[in-house]
Parts: C-alpha cells; structure tokens; sequence
C-alpha cells in the first residue's frame, strides 16, 4: 500500500513539475511588454510621426518627409499604424507598420480623406472624405478596398469611433441644430438608426468610445474654453474632466479604461500630450519640448487576446474588452 502511496505522489509530482516547465517556457516565450503613446510633432520641422513610451521617454520618429502626417491610430494588434498624410497631394489615408516600414496608401481620391479608425477586429477602417461633396464617413477594409458610404446628409459629419463591439460608431456632425453635436449610428444594418447623444450651445467634437463600451470621451467648448468631457454611451451623464483657461484637445483612452491622454497648450501656450485619470485627476505631462506635440494615441500589448475565426487558426489580435463599471 505504502508503495502504491508514493508511486501516486510520485506521478503527481512529476505532473505539478512538467506543468510549471510548461509555465515558465511559454512565459518566456512571451515578448515582452509593449506600452507605448504614437502621436504627431513638428520638432523637426513639420508634422511628423512619432513613437514614445507611455510614460513620455525615448521618442523616436518613424516618417520623415516635407509633408504633414496626422492624425495616427494603432491597429488593435499593435502591429500597424493608420494615418492621414498630404505627401502625395491631398489628405488620404495610409498605414504603415509600427516601426515605420512597409509604408502602403489606403486611399487615392480627389477629396480629402481623414481621421482614420481601426474597427475592434482591425479589418476594417472607418474615416470621413468630402469625396462626394461634403464631408460623410465611409468604412473600408483594412486594406483600402471596398469603401463603403455610411451618412448621407447635406451637412459635415467626422470624427468616426468604433464602439468595443464594433457594431456603432460615434461621431460628429452639424446635421440638425447648426452646431457641431455627437451621434452614433449602427454599422451595418440597411436604416442605420442615427441616434443624437449631446446637445449643447457649444461644439461637441472627436467622441472616442471607452475599451469597454461603457462611456465615450470627447472635447467640448461648451464651457469658457476647449475641454475634455465624458459620458455614458447613451449620452447621459455628462461629466467634465478639464477645465483650464488653454484648449485640451484630442482625448483619448489608454487600453485598460483607466486614463485619458489627449494635448494641451495649458503651460508653454503650444500643445504637448497630457494623461490623467477617468475622474479628470492625477494629471502627468508626458512631452515637454519647443514644438508642438498632438494627436496621442495609446497602445498596451497586456490588453490582447487571440481571435480564432471558425475552424481556422489565430491569425490577427484584438483588444481584450474589459468590464469596468
């Protein structure tokens, strides 16, 4: 009995054993952590893009030409970066990998094409183009082809975000009241149930959908100035988080719903990034230079999960969505 004892222990041991081995091979396995802030400056001469830590340190450049390039996304792997550029003329959209290679032009058209945005699977792209006249969103695939018209008014709508789910997108528009308000629509049903979330006597502009789904930040001079303002995704509850005589512009979340990034010229009186909590608290200024530092956008490769599409392999990632009430 006693030899049947230690025979169990014996195999269960080398079974706890072999599975920490297995552990500790795929964790370091693992590449290691990746959180890092793509944003636009002009401290070379012009508007360029740029990559940095997330807590500001060793900038690096990845474009360099005589032309302006704005307006940067990450891919939701973090393995490609969408941007608007005039290099070839006009504003059209072009990705690139994250290291700046691999340059490709998404768009070619006679009107302008901007504000780029990863949907949450990162096969499609939607953004806003005057190609048709006035500015309207259109989706894409990730690779350029089959654009797709999604407004239709006589009016401006921009600005477009994904919601987690990837079934919404909000974004701006002045198609009612003359002022600029947000909406969201649904993606792909055939009456695409445009929904008005804000109204106020100021401009509501560049709604971004939190990872998880919940809010959607956004900035606002419907104070004194140009602030960042946060709500539900119903539009209830609206919260403002800055207030500063400067304009704080382009908000953005990080990838675990905890902080907003966004630029501000609230010190030297030229825009540098910025991130604080969701409560408008704990404020850190990440870039500090002569120039002007705008556009932030924030990757964390912690908050990844593998997508296996039916009876295939994993072949891309996604943001993991998180619930944070």
């Amino acid at each position: 009995m006693r030899r049947q004892y230690n025979l169990v222990c014996f195999a269960l041991g080398s079974v706890l054993l072999y599975s920490i081995a297995i552990f500790i091979t795929n964790l370091q396995a693992q590449p290691p952590r990746q959180r890092v802030v793509v944003f636009v400056s002009n401290r070379d001469g012009n508007d360029e893009i740029y990559v940095m830590n997330s807590n500001g340190s060793t900038p690096r450049r990845l474009t360099e030409n005589n032309k302006r390039d704005l307006a940067p996304v990450w891919h939701p792997s973090g393995n490609r970066i969408a941007f608007t550029s005039t290099r070839d003329g006009g504003n059209e959209i072009y990705v690139m990998d994250a290291d700046g290679g691999n340059l490709r032009r998404l768009t070619d058209t006679n009107g302008n094409n901007l504000a780029p945005s990863w949907s949450p699977s990162g096969k499609r792209i939607a953004f806003h183009s005057s190609r048709d006249g006035n500015n309207e969103i259109y989706v894409m695939d990730a690779d350029g082809t089959n654009p797709r018209r999604l407004t239709n008014d006589d009016q401006s709508d921009g600005a477009p975000s994904w919601s987690a789910d990837g079934k919404k997108i909000a974004f701006h528009s002045n198609r009612e009241v003359g002022n600029i308000e947000i909406y969201s629509m649904n993606v792909d049903n055939d009456i695409r149930g445009v929904t008005r979330l804000t109204d106020s006597p100021g401009s509501d502009l560049a709604p971004v959908w939190s990872p998880d789904g919940h809010n959607i930040v956004f900035q606002s001079n419907r104070g004194a100035n140009i602030d960042v303002y946060v709500m539900n995704a119903d539009g209830s509850k609206v919260r403002r988080l800055t207030d500063s005589p400067a304009s704080d512009s382009a908000p953005s979340w990080s990838p675990d719903g905890t902080r907003i990034i966004f630029h501000s010229n609230r010190e030297a009186g030229k825009p540098e990034i910025y991130t604080m909590d969701t409560q408008g608290r704990k404020l850190k200024r990440l870039t500090e230079n002569k120039s002007n530092d705008t556009d932030p956008d924030w990757f964390d490769s912690m908050f990844l999960r593998p997508v296996s599409p039916s009876g295939k392999q994993p072949t891309i990632w996604a943001r993991l969505k998180l619930t944070i009430r």
